[in-house]
């Protein structure tokens, strides 16, 4: 009998090392999704941050809040001029304005850009255009 109990906890004892390291491995899992999932966020939101200029709805609005331009001229050091870039975006609104455009509500930073290079509008707002 005692044979038959030592090979029951020598069984009992594997199977816990075995549900051990599946649950190692699972929290191993869980942890690197976490960890994926965090790091593509802030890539995207980097992304976001990065490009939020060049929305229409942004760019469009009556006050330029959603515009953060020293974070934008940040990024370009050498190729923006704070003092020209809010101009810019007062002449994009007039063109767009005097044109009788308008952009849907899915519109996207690359929707900008085709509008200003179908208009050949490229060289009157280069900042837009970077």
């Amino acid at each position: 009998m005692s044979e038959g109990r030592n090979e029951f906890q020598a069984n009992n004892a594997r199977s816990r090392s075995v549900l051990e390291e599946i649950k190692r491995c699972m929290s191993q899992a869980v942890d690197r999704f976490l960890s994926e999932t965090e790091r593509r966020f802030s890539g995207i939101n980097e992304l976001n941050e990065t490009f939020s200029l060049s929305n229409p709805h942004t760019l469009l609005q009556s006050d330029n809040n959603g515009v953060d331009m020293i974070k934008f001229t940040t990024m370009y050091v050498d190729e923006v001029d704070l003092s020209k870039l809010p101009v810019e975006i007062e002449r994009f609104k007039r063109l767009v304005q005097s044109s009788g455009s308008t952009f849907q509500s899915n519109a996207t930073a690359l929707d900008v850009l085709q509008w200003l290079s179908e208009r050949e509008l490229r060289d009157s707002t280069p900042y837009l255009c970077l």
